[in-house]
Formats: C-alpha cells, structure tokens, sequence
C-alpha cells in the first residue's frame, strides 16, 4: 500500500522518476514554487512520516542515542576480527582509509569488529 501511495500519478508528476527538487523550496522551471511540507500534512510521504504520523518514538530515540552509544563504548573494547590482515605496507592492524566511488564516499574495505566485554564495567556501589 505504501509503495503505491508514493507512486501515484495523482499526487506526482512522473512517479518512477527520482527527482529530489520536488522538495525545494525553491523556483523551479516555470517559476513556482514547491508547496510540499515535508512534516505537514501530506499524506502522500507517510513513508517518511508526517505530521501526526511521524514516528512517535522520534523524540526518545534521539534522547536516548547519546547515552546507549557512551555506554557501549565504555563497557566493551573492540577487536579487529582479522588480526593477521595486513595492509598494503606490511603494517599490522591498521585502518585502511580507502574510499571507493559512491555519493557517499564508503570505504574501500570494511571495518569488522567485535565487542569485548572489559573486566569492570559499570559497578556501581
């Protein structure tokens, strides 16, 4: 249903096309202006969430994050799943900062690491 929400021809002006500038609010070709809000009430991006039906864990999930992140980083170390991998130098265990072709410029070789539980972590009295 969501996907034939976001496709209908009623609401967008070619549907299967991807084209971004229909959320800008500026002039686009024959001088209008775009009249979408993205958190209004346009029911045609409830994919996105809008309005009263955006995520309504939205808030919490953003409060929480910070927290639940410094918690995971002090209560585990990380290890390198192959330690024997060598980089193009012969160096041990070092992060490769690689970049292969995308819009968002991702690294070339992944980073795969796994948690280790420290010793004392977290004791509180």
């Amino acid at each position: 249903m969501l996907w034939a929400i976001g496709r209908d021809p009623k609401y967008w002006e070619h549907p299967l096309e991807f084209q971004p500038e229909r959320f800008s609010s500026r002039l686009g070709e024959g001088g209008r202006t775009s009249t979408i809000q993205v958190r209004g009430q346009h029911f045609q991006l409830i994919p996105f969430g809008s309005g009263r039906r955006i995520c309504p864990g939205l808030n919490l999930a953003l409060q929480m994050l910070p927290g639940l992140l410094g918690a995971t980083i002090q209560c585990f170390d990380f290890e390198v799943v192959e330690p024997d991998r060598k980089n193009r130098n012969g160096d041990d265990r070092v992060l490769e900062m690689d970049e292969r072709p995308g819009m968002t410029t991702p690294r070339a070789n992944d980073l795969v690491c796994i948690p280790v539980a420290r010793l004392s972590s977290l004791r509180i009295p």
